[in-house]
């Protein structure tokens, strides 16, 4: 049976080496199995696979002191969103309204609740929303949270584009 230790040689070591190798093996299919992973999420320019995974990994960083249960309970899943209503020229869409008042209200009020600048630049939802539907949606989001989306959108392309070729 492995346990928790990771030094290289050890049976240990290939315990852990399989763990990591099989945990990398789920993401992938997460990333690309949900039907709603390539959708945008409207007025973002991001879809919602791309911003699943930069949000989960954000929340495993900051919760990464507690209990594990914890903050994986907190993560959102693919499916946290149900199916969207729209279809656009490019497939599917989720509403900024879903988007804003399902998503973003869950992360301000249950995930970062403690310290909502840690994801989001205002300390109130009402203006969070208000500044959703301005000129630049993307401005709610803290330094690094965009970037962080934008580096997962790019993998989850590659990933599509090798699917596709081979």
């Amino acid at each position: 049976m492995c346990s928790r230790s990771t030094t290289p040689l050890s049976e240990d070591g290939i315990c852990a080496l399989f763990r990591t190798s099989l945990s990398l093996t789920l993401t992938m299919r997460m990333k690309t199995r949900s039907s709603l992973t390539s959708a945008q999420v409207e007025g973002f320019g991001f879809t919602w696979g791309a911003f699943v995974n930069a949000i989960n990994k954000k929340i495993t960083n900051e919760q990464s002191g507690d209990d594990i249960s914890s903050f994986e309970d907190k993560q959102i899943g693919m499916w946290f969103v149900k199916a969207p209503a729209k279809e656009g020229a490019e497939g599917k869409i989720i509403s900024k309204e879903i988007f804003l008042h399902k998503v973003v209200e869950y992360l301000f009020d249950d995930v970062f609740k403690l310290d909502t600048t840690q994801i989001f630049t205002e300390n109130s939802l009402s203006l969070l929303i208000e500044k959703a539907y301005g000129d630049n949606p993307l401005s709610i989001f803290a330094n690094g949270i965009v970037s962080s989306i934008e580096a997962e959108q790019k993998e989850l392309d590659l990933l599509k584009e090798n699917a596709r070729l081979g």
